[in-house]
C-alpha cells in the first residue's frame, strides 16, 4: 500500500496526460476543477487540515492532477521550443514539489502527513488537540496545536513548538488552562515548562 502511495504522483501525472486528450465533458471538468482549487485555496489560506491525514493526501494529489492536466493541455502547442522549455520547467517544478515525497521512500512516505494526538482538551463543545508529526530520526520533535471545527472533520492550525536539543528523550506532558479568555497549553518536558501555545479566544 505504501509503495502505491509513493508512486501515486507518477500515476497522477499520467492520468493528467490522458485527461488532457479527452474532450468529452471538458468544460464541466474545468468548472469542477475551479471549485476544487478554490476550496483548496481556502483551506490553505485558513491553515486548515483534515482530521484524517489520508484526506489531506487525497486533496493534494487531486490538485496535482488538475495542474497536470492543464500542463499537458498547454504543452500541446506546435512550437517545439515552447514545448521543450515547458517540459523542462514542468519536470523541475514536479521534482521540487515532490522532493521530500520521493526522498522519504515507500516506507516513510506517510510520515510527511501523519501525526499522532498526544493531548486533547475540550471547552464546552470546542475541542483542541496537540499533535506530534511522525518524524525521521534526523528530525527534531515538534508539537502542533489545532482547534477542531464544529461541523466538519477539519482542524485549524494555531501554533507549534519545536523541541530544543537535550529534550529528545524527555517525558512530555501538557497542562491546559484558560487565561485572558483564551485556551492555553503548557508544554512540559520532564519538570521544565518549555513553551506555551495559545488556542483561540473562547466565545
Amino acid at each position: 500500500m505504501n509503495l502505491m502511495l509513493w508512486l501515486a504522483p507518477f500515476f497522477v501525472v499520467s492520468l493528467g496526460f490522458f485527461l488532457s486528450r479527452v474532450k468529452r465533458l471538458r468544460p464541466q471538468r474545468y468548472v469542477f476543477y475551479a471549485v476544487i482549487l478554490f476550496i483548496a485555496f481556502l483551506i490553505d489560506l485558513n491553515s486548515l487540515k483534515f482530521s484524517n491525514y489520508r484526506l489531506d493526501i487525497a486533496l493534494f494529489l487531486f490538485v496535482t492532477l488538475v495542474f497536470s492536466e492543464l500542463f499537458w493541455s498547454i504543452k500541446r502547442s506546435r512550437n517545439k521550443i515552447f514545448n521543450t522549455i515547458s517540459l523542462v520547467t514542468g519536470i523541475l517544478i514536479f521534482s521540487y514539489l515532490f522532493r521530500q515525497w520521493f526522498i522519504s521512500g515507500p516506507v516513510h512516505v506517510c510520515s510527511l502527513w501523519e501525526s499522532q494526538v498526544v493531548s486533547e482538551h475540550s471547552r464546552g463543545d470546542i475541542k483542541y488537540r496537540v499533535r506530534e508529526p511522525l518524524k525521521n530520526s534526523d528530525q527534531a520533535r515538534t508539537f502542533k496545536l489545532y482547534k477542531c471545527l464544529k461541523y466538519i472533520p477539519m482542524e485549524k492550525f494555531m501554533g507549534k513548538f519545536t523541541i530544543p536539543q537535550g529534550y529528545d528523550r524527555a517525558q512530555f506532558r501538557f497542562r491546559w488552562y484558560k487565561k485572558n479568555g483564551a485556551v492555553m497549553v503548557d508544554i512540559i518536558g520532564d519538570s521544565d515548562t518549555l513553551w506555551t501555545l495559545q488556542g483561540g479566544i473562547l466565545e
